[in-house]
């Protein structure tokens, strides 16, 4: 038996009263023990299991004493009257336990839910599809805008330049260059922002005209994203519009195939990059190659 100095000092290392006589010590000493063991994890899930262990017990034996009464109750023919029974099921004969029974509903349940899964994981892939096609739409926009942004820039920058040449009279070589050269701008074809007068409130809606100046339906500028082919249709349509000059049957026929190519390749705008052989890439170099203007008599 320990003495009581060496109680006293396990009484001070457990951090509990160190005062009393030897009985009171051991007696602290083993309740800070039982303590200590009561809370420890191991003990909580020993203690748990063991509930698990009687709770399963208690709901297996009321489960099998309610089939046993259900199965009691079940007409048992002539073929299966000697055959013994079992939790409700007859031994050797067809199930007719109501725990297979709801087994059978739960699998209808779950796979109804996983019908609703599969349908919302459609809806959202159809939404993802959407939003895609949506971004890329204001991306073209955002496109045109900073084309037709540039375009406008220019115009202000002309007029600018007028003020300088009219009215104070000290313009400079480069406000000339840019006066004649955005007149020739404002007098000749400009796909890009004449599309955007169909957009929008009050829009425009003789697109035949557009059409007739530069090939393709205002709607389809947007699908272009290189200069080559916003440069031939802006050209085209200052030939068409021109009062001075005529155009050549030839060019209107090289545009023509030029138009077509393009329209059958999905307004494809690496043509430039792909093959020489290219359908598209050989109209163009075609048109580029014919006169444009007829000449003066």
């Amino acid at each position: 038996m320990p003495s009581e100095k060496e109680l006293q000092d396990e009484c001070k290392a457990a951090g509990i009263n160190c005062e009393g006589k030897v009985a009171d010590l051991i007696q602290r000493l083993q309740d800070y023990r039982n303590q200590e063991l009561s809370s420890s994890p191991s003990h909580a899930n020993l203690r748990k299991e063991e509930m698990l262990v009687t709770q399963s017990t208690v709901g297996d034996a009321e489960i099998m004493e309610r089939e046993v009464q259900a199965g009691s109750k079940i007409p048992r023919d002539k073929n299966t009257q000697d055959l013994p029974m079992v939790g409700g099921d007859i031994l050797g004969g067809h199930s007719r336990s109501q725990g297979l029974a709801g087994l059978a509903e739960r699998i209808r349940i779950l796979e109804a839910r996983s019908v609703l899964k599969d349908q919302r994981l459609s809806m959202l892939k159809e939404r993802d599809l959407m939003l895609d096609q949506e971004i890329s739409l204001l991306q073209d926009t955002v496109s045109t805008l900073k084309l037709a942004g540039e375009a406008y820039r220019q115009v202000r920058q002309r007029f600018v330049s007028t003020f300088i040449r009219d009215k104070l009279g000290c313009a400079k070589q480069s406000d000339h260059d840019l006066i004649n050269e955005v007149h020739g701008l404002a007098h000749g074809g400009d796909a890009v922002v004449d599309a955007l007068l169909y957009e929008g409130i009050g829009a425009r809606e003789d697109t035949y005209a557009f059409e007739d100046l530069y090939g393709i339906h205002p709607s389809d500028i947007k699908r272009i994203w290189d200069p080559e082919t916003i440069e031939i249709l802006n050209l085209h349509a200052t030939v068409r519009a021109s009062k001075e000059k005529t155009g050549t049957d030839q060019f209107y026929k090289k545009f023509a195939e030029f138009i077509r190519e393009l329209k059958w390749s999905s307004f494809n705008s690496n043509y430039l990059l792909a093959d020489p052989t290219d359908r598209v890439h050989i109209a163009y170099l075609s048109l580029r190659k014919c006169q444009i203007y007829q000449e003066s008599a």
